[in-house]
Parts: C-alpha cells; structure tokens; sequence
C-alpha cells in the first residue's frame, strides 16, 4: 500500500512539472478560451447571449446608469460595433473624419469588443439603447471575418458566440482546460476532449448546406439589426439609420492555417461580395486594403496600429457614410 501511495506520488508531482513545463512552450491562446496562463487586462463577465459584458459594462443596473453619448442633442451621434478588428479604430479620429463628410458635429462611441460578432451586437442594440436619451442617429456594423470564418475553427454552429461550445462542456471539462496547460494542448491539437468535433460533424462543417447557411445568417443578422434599429429614435432623422461594412481580411493566409481545399474560402467571399449587392444598407469595403503593401498585416484579419491601414478604414467608410445620410 506504501509503494502504492508514493507510486501515485511521483505520478502527480511528474505530471504538474510536465504541465508547468508545457505551459512556458506552448501558446495558450489557439482556442481563445480561458486558460491559467494567460491574462486578460478586461475583467469580462459572462453574458447570456454575448459571450462577455462590453466596455467593461457588468450589470444590467450598470447600463441604466450609463449615458454613452456626452455630447448635445445637436451633434449627430453614431454608435460603432466590430469585434477585435474595429476595437482599435480611435473614437475621435472617426468623429473627426465623420465630421467632414457630414458637414456637421459628430460624436462616435466605439462598442467594438474582441471576438464579438454580429449576432451578438444585434442583442446589445435593446440592451444599450432601451432609453430615447442614449439612441444614436446611425449605427454602424463592421465586421464579416468573425461571422464568416470563424464558425471554421471554433463552434460551428452558425450564430453562435465563437466559443459557446467550450462553456457547454461539464464543470470539470472547463476546468481540466482552464488550469492544466497538458489537458489545452491536447484539446488545441485533437479538440477531442471538448464536444467540439460531435458539434463539426453533426453540422457538417464546410460542406454546402452549411457554407450556405453560414452566408445565410450573416445576411439575417444584418437585416434584423436594419430593421430593429429603424425602431430608434433619432432627433436628426426622425429614426435611427443603419449601415454595415464587410471588413477586409485576408483568405489566403487563413487558408494556410485550416488547411480548406483550394478556393473555399475566396468561393464564399465571392459569393457574400455577390449578395451584398442585393442591399441597400450593406457595403463592401473588403478589398479596401488591396492597394497598402502586405505589410499592413498583422495576421489574417488585423492590421498594425502603425501602418495607418486603420485611417484608411475610416476614411473609407466615413466617405460612404457621408454620401448616404448627408442632409
């Protein structure tokens, strides 16, 4: 029994200086799910339906207490929602370029929060603007590379939050991955330990029913976002406008990382591309960085800060923005 008891010592004492061990080796962001060894400078509570709170926002009581536009009842406000691509997008720059192009004063508030998709920002419309005093005159969507590719490498199932499967899993699945770097490796490498790959086959990832109804639920995103907030109240306009923008990202570096066969991901580009024409409200400004040098590129979807790639964005869409809502 003594040998027992030390055999089963040395067992666990081996595996925690393993686990410390791969913990300072590998990454512990791959499945951007929490794990002891990575930090997070937002304290981000969970929400039902939107992953984590925005803006560091916490309680419902929070929100009530909260009036997001400082500015007068003269300036145009406009509320901005992107995921980590539009997160560094500076409120004033945007405010200021906004401005031009409207003739008038212009007030943007960022609500942009990583990993954040469209579904996710069509539920914080009623929670951030339940009141007339915080409903801006234009909401603004810009995104396409959480909604559409993401449902590639995380929870497939289309609308959902990019990672709801892991908070799915029994307590002591979350915890084996949350605080063993050992158990996340094996999940990051076989996604065997999590539901993960039931979840991709009984969804059949990237065969055509589900391309195409992953295609299918952006464009219902955006279309009940159009229609929710033209319930808002809006004292330039009468109600609030809505607009959205299908970010540039690029499918060529992505496609070097999930291995798709050739032209999967530029077919379902194209095919959203095709779509968007059939809109009013949504513009393509996916191949707004064509002409800056690769440079730009931080990874697939985000650009660095220095390169300036930001300013363009801007520049582009306050340039549509401007030629669509100009009184």
């Amino acid at each position: 029994m003594k040998k027992f008891i030390h055999f089963i010592f040395y067992i666990i004492i081996t595996y925690i200086i393993l686990d410390v061990i791969t913990a300072t080796l590998i990454r512990t962001d791959v499945l951007h799910i929490p794990s002891a060894s990575t930090t997070d400078s937002f304290h981000r509570q969970t929400v039902p339906y939107a992953q984590f709170a925005f803006r560091q926002i916490m309680t419902k009581s929070s929100f009530d207490k909260i009036t997001f536009f400082k500015s007068d009842s003269n300036t145009l406000k406009v509320a901005f929602f992107g995921g980590s691509t539009g997160q560094p997008i500076d409120e004033r720059y945007f405010s200021k370029v906004l401005s031009k192009y409207l003739d008038t004063d212009v007030e943007v508030v960022n609500f942009s929060c990583s990993a954040a998709h469209h579904r996710q920002h069509l539920h914080m419309i009623p929670e951030l603007f339940g009141t007339p005093e915080r409903q801006p005159d234009i909401v603004v969507f810009y995104g396409g590379y959480n909604e559409l590719m993401n449902p590639l490498i995380y929870d497939p199932r289309p609308g959902y939050p990019y990672n709801f499967y892991y908070k799915e899993q029994p307590l002591y699945i979350q915890a084996l991955i949350r605080y063993s770097a050992t158990f996340y490796l094996l999940e990051s490498r076989t996604r065997n330990i999590t539901s993960y790959n039931r979840l991709a086959d009984e969804y059949q990832v990237r065969s055509d029913e589900w391309t195409t109804n992953i295609i299918n639920k952006y464009f219902e995103t955006l279309t009940l976002a159009n229609n929710f907030t033209n319930t808002l109240h809006s004292n330039r306009y009468g109600h609030t406008k809505f607009i959205a923008f299908y970010q540039p990202y690029r499918e060529d570096l992505l496609q070097k990382d999930i291995q798709s066969p050739d032209n999967y991901l530029e077919s379902i580009t194209s095919r959203v591309k095709e779509k968007i024409k059939e809109y009013d409200y949504i513009y393509d400004v996916h191949d707004a960085y064509n002409d800056l040098p690769d440079s730009i590129w931080g990874d697939d979807c985000h650009v660095n800060d220095w390169s300036g790639a930001n300013e363009h964005i801007v520049e582009t869409m306050s340039k549509i923005i401007g030629e669509k809502f100009k009184q």
